[in-house]
């Protein structure tokens, strides 16, 4: 937990340019999703959520920038709950 006793969530988007249908799976689509669901989660009421961008990096591979800082958070503790 942080400082204050505020949980950590963690919410990772990335869309590829190679994606298709961007407008389904766009990162505004994404973060919308993501906080209506930690919206509907009491256990996640008060809580800080930390958002990790890459858009327009494909997935094959973990070379993203945001996802790397995401594992560094998450090793370091800064992060509870992705």
């Amino acid at each position: 937990m942080s400082k204050n006793n505020r949980c950590n969530i963690a919410a990772y988007l990335r869309v590829s340019n190679d994606d298709v249908n961007l407008e389904t799976i766009s990162i505004s689509n994404q973060r919308a999703l993501i906080k209506d669901y930690i919206a509907r989660q009491s256990e996640f009421a008060g809580a800080n959520v930390i958002n990790y961008v890459d858009d327009g990096i494909g997935g094959g591979h973990t070379d993203r920038e945001s996802y790397k800082q995401l594992i560094a958070d998450v090793d370091s503790g800064i992060i509870d709950c992705i």
